[in-house]
């Protein structure tokens, strides 16, 4: 993924101070990525994209209690 994808994809969490993917020793990508934000603390949208992309977050109701 391109460092650019990776900006368009967090844009609407915070202004970000830097983006990195950082590559194998044969030039391929690592699968990882580090994306920083300027504010400090966690930013509450980051965290939930985080959640929704890698699948812990899910919409099971059952959890949520009963009114």
């Amino acid at each position: 993924m391109k460092q650019q994808k990776v900006r368009d994809f967090f844009a609407s969490c915070g202004e970000m101070k830097s983006v990195e993917l950082p590559l194998q020793d044969d030039g391929r990508s690592s699968g990882t990525g580090e994306v920083k934000f300027v504010l400090n603390g966690i930013n509450e949208r980051v965290l939930l994209l985080f959640l929704l992309i890698t699948g812990i977050l899910n919409f099971d109701l059952s959890y949520l209690p009963h009114k």
